[in-house]
């Protein structure tokens, strides 16, 4: 997903995005994670509230199905995102579901920031 973000911004320069036309991250500032891989990517994306039926579920099938899987987050002052240090108005890859019930983290998503630091699970 970092590449993607870096052509995103490459790509915002030639205008045909309807941003601002430059090419730096900061003129990524807002928008959708599914309308930036459907462009970036050059496939159909699907949107999941994450408390939708089967939104859990579906993301699963999707990391294990090797598909490009983001999340968007947006904290406001919830204890659990504060402590994992998410930045709100953020957008994380999803690399991977612990599914093994004997390990501590089962149950959890891990993120990847594409900032390249601190990279929380939940």
């Amino acid at each position: 997903m970092p590449l993607v973000e870096k052509a995103y911004a490459q790509w915002n320069e030639t205008g045909h995005e309807g941003r601002n036309g430059q090419n730096s991250y900061a003129s990524l500032n807002g928008g959708w994670m599914n309308t930036v891989d459907a462009q970036v990517l050059g496939h159909s994306v699907a949107a999941y509230p994450p408390l939708s039926p089967g939104a859990k579920q579906t993301v699963i099938a999707a990391i294990q199905g090797g598909a490009a899987v983001t999340a968007g987050i947006f904290t406001d002052g919830n204890p659990l995102f504060n402590a994992l240090h998410l930045v709100s108005g953020h957008a994380y890859q999803v690399v991977r579901y612990n599914a093994d019930p004997q390990s501590a983290g089962y149950g959890t998503f891990q993120l990847a920031n594409p900032w390249g630091f601190y990279e929380p699970s939940l």
